[in-house]
């Protein structure tokens, strides 16, 4: 480069375009959006308590299940005094519902007044197999 380019160069500075700094949204605005909100929320609370309750003509279980349903009969069979496989269950109901047992087991640990506990006990069957057999036993009283 010669020497007036040079100074040419220099002479000529870039020019960055100005940039405004964001607008803050006013604060006023976003109050009343959330007293809205709450407002609405309310409202909804209100209507789903002044709403009747549906009574249920559904008889329960000594379990807790609909009585005539699959859960309440694979239930009956679990409580039977010699229990019952998962295979037994599965061969009579089409599935071993062991969700059942594991549902009944939790509603035991966290209820300590439920009146019921699952045990389970390894026994051998007529083929000589050890197999698992499932109880629902009524739970012991502390004294």
């Amino acid at each position: 480069m010669t020497q007036e380019q040079t100074e040419a160069t220099a002479e000529t500075e870039v020019q960055l375009p100005k940039v405004t700094p964001a607008k803050e949204k006013p604060k006023k605005a976003a109050k009343k959006a959330t007293k809205a909100k709450k407002a609405s929320t309310k409202d909804t609370k209100a209507k789903k308590a002044t709403k009747a309750k549906k009574v249920s003509t559904r008889q329960l279980d000594e379990f807790g299940f609909v009585e005539g349903k699959k859960r309440s009969k694979v239930a009956a069979m679990y409580a039977r005094n010699e229990g019952a496989t998962t295979s037994e269950v599965k061969r009579k109901h089409g599935h071993p519902h062991l969700n059942m047992l594991t549902s009944l087991k939790a509603r035991a640990k966290k209820d300590k007044t439920f009146g019921f506990v699952v045990d389970k006990e390894r026994k051998e069957n007529k083929a000589g197999r050890t197999v698992t057999v499932y109880k629902i036993v009524k739970r012991k009283k502390a004294a």
